[in-house]
């Protein structure tokens, strides 16, 4: 017989297995002067079985046990399923009902909030930085030797400064991250929202060198890109600090087009 639990019921000790929340009703009727077969041969009684073990899917001869025997006083009697022990203290009197409600539910929602509260997986823990920039260095130094990655691109310089950074600071108080932003000019205009078709490519991008060089003293730097299946030069321009002065370029020349295209 598993763990026993005793309610105090105006000094009658009503038994209660923990395991399970089977109720002696031999203690219960004492506790209230009432006789346990006489609630059998209740037609609502019957009623009440039949219906409560199709619900729980429990047979009416395992809802309610009779033990005559045992190695302890407290294992003999008629013992009963939880909700069968409710319904008998309602059928006993109304101050016991309302006790029972209270007593003997209290170990029934006990066991059903009892939650196995899943370990939370360990988060995954990364190199100390100096490992990771030390294991950066020699996949920079791998990329060039193995695809000729040109880290004078101050596009590819732009991207791995960041990568640097974010190791650098990892666990530290952020600092901003580059500002520079390389771009084509068909590229920056597309993100301005237009449409440049590859016949209007040419010559925006002779307009935006001609601008760069008049603005700034310097050549745009240039990369090499696939182009329509053909490897093409393409001036970039950092449009964090020339942005204003090549949005004009793109809305003079493509207005223009515009312009002739409605004429």
């Amino acid at each position: 017989m598993s763990e026993i639990v005793q309610h105090d019921y105006n000094g009658f000790l009503i038994s209660q297995r923990k395991s399970d929340g089977y109720t002696c009703l031999t203690d219960m009727a004492k506790a209230t002067n009432r006789k346990v077969a006489k609630y059998f041969e209740l037609k609502s009684t019957e009623a009440y079985l039949e219906g409560l073990s199709a619900d729980v899917q429990i047979r009416i001869s395992e809802l309610v046990e009779i033990s005559k025997g045992g190695n302890k006083v407290n294992d003999q009697g008629t013992w009963a399923h939880p909700e069968i022990a409710i319904d008998f203290a309602r059928w006993c009197s109304v101050p016991f009902r309302i006790w029972a409600n209270r007593a003997l539910r209290l170990l029934i929602e006990a066991k059903e909030i009892q939650v196995e509260v899943e370990a939370q997986p360990q988060p995954l823990q990364l190199p100390p930085a100096d490992v990771r920039l030390k294991e950066c260095a020699n996949a920079f130094r791998d990329l060039q030797e193995l695809v000729g990655i040109d880290f004078n691109n101050p596009r590819v310089q732009q991207h791995y400064q960041d990568v640097i950074n974010n190791i650098v600071l990892d666990g530290q108080k952020k600092l901003p991250l580059s500002k520079d932003l390389w771009m084509g000019i068909v590229e920056f205009a597309e993100t301005l929202g237009y449409k440049v078709t590859p016949k209007q490519a040419g010559p925006l991008g002779k307009r935006a060198k001609a601008w760069f060089v008049e603005t700034t003293g310097k050549a745009p730097y240039e990369e090499r890109r696939l182009v329509n299946g053909r490897m093409c030069p393409v001036k970039l321009y950092n449009v964090a600090e020339h942005g204003d002065g090549l949005s004009q370029v793109v809305r003079e020349y493509l207005g223009e087009i515009e312009g002739k295209a409605a004429a």
